[in-house]
């Protein structure tokens, strides 16, 4: 049996994206194998139970919304703090920012930590210069004191490999398979089977929600293309007023905005590039 933590997540069970489905999944595998799981969750986390499916409950102080990025960093510090404590085999971090900083507290016989490398997060757009360059700087530092990598994406094992020297495991992100969909779910959207478009993006300028509807306006039917194009015109209202710039460096509520007929464009799953 492996005593695992996992950290670097808003918690499980998922509210949130990629990085909590993800976790969630692995945490209940993991239990399932005969190993010993535990989560870290943010102290506010709607799931108040003390175990989750097997899986052990770690709570920690969580105050985004109040501190901002000072919030992210002391929970992160909390987070792999107590993990480093306590007697673990394998610390799996989701992310390395701002965690990374922080892996210096490991003793010198303390647990192994995998880290999954995420994105190129430091060239993303929305953030301003010093916050790309603490990001980068955590990059390297996750690079080279991580006793493992994980890549979910091939360009970003060949990025990590040419720039640190590091070879990362490529584990592609899953889906489970929908075997027999109910149609009639539909009607409760007022789209038919077949005949409408699904948009699942977090409102970031990497993800290039704009082209994407403009590329499904001009491939779409006459009718279509003019109910596109007025969500379009609300949506694209939203997406900017989400991508401003903004002072903070962190981890992100999820979006949703209208579009047309009120249906709801949800920004959910974190993309990595």
């Amino acid at each position: 049996m492996v005593r695992i933590a996992i950290v670097g997540t808003r918690g499980i069970p998922n509210r949130y994206g990629g990085f909590e489905q993800n976790a969630e999944n692995l945490a209940a595998q993991f239990h399932d194998a005969g190993h010993d799981v535990t989560v870290f969750n943010p102290h506010d986390h709607p799931y108040k139970l003390p175990t989750w499916q097997g899986v052990k409950i770690r709570r920690r102080f969580w105050h985004e919304r109040r501190l901002g990025a000072l919030g992210i960093f002391l929970y992160d510090y909390l987070c792999l703090a107590a993990a480093f404590r306590e007697n673990f085999d394998i610390v799996l971090e989701l992310g390395y920012a701002p965690s990374a900083l922080y892996h210096f507290l490991r003793p010198a016989k303390g647990p192994k930590i995998i880290t999954n490398m995420d994105g190129l997060e430091w060239r993303r757009a929305k953030w301003g210069p010093f916050a790309r360059r603490i990001l980068l700087f955590c990059e390297g530092l996750a690079s080279r004191t991580s006793d493992a990598m994980i890549a979910d994406n091939p360009a970003i094992r060949e990025y990590l490999l040419a720039k640190y020297k590091r070879q990362a495991y490529y584990v592609p992100h899953g889906a489970a398979l929908l075997e027999d969909p109910d149609p009639s779910v539909c009607g409760n959207y007022g789209v038919a089977e077949r005949e409408y478009y699904m948009l699942l993006a977090r409102m970031e300028p990497e993800n290039n929600i704009e082209t994407v509807l403009d590329g499904t306006i001009s491939s779409a039917h006459p009718l279509l293309g003019r109910r596109l194009r007025t969500a379009r015109r609300e949506l694209t209202t939203e997406v900017r007023k989400a991508v401003l710039p903004r002072p903070q460096c962190g981890r992100h509520e999820p979006l949703t905005a209208r579009g047309h007929g009120g249906r709801r464009v949800h920004s959910g799953a974190r993309q990595r590039l």
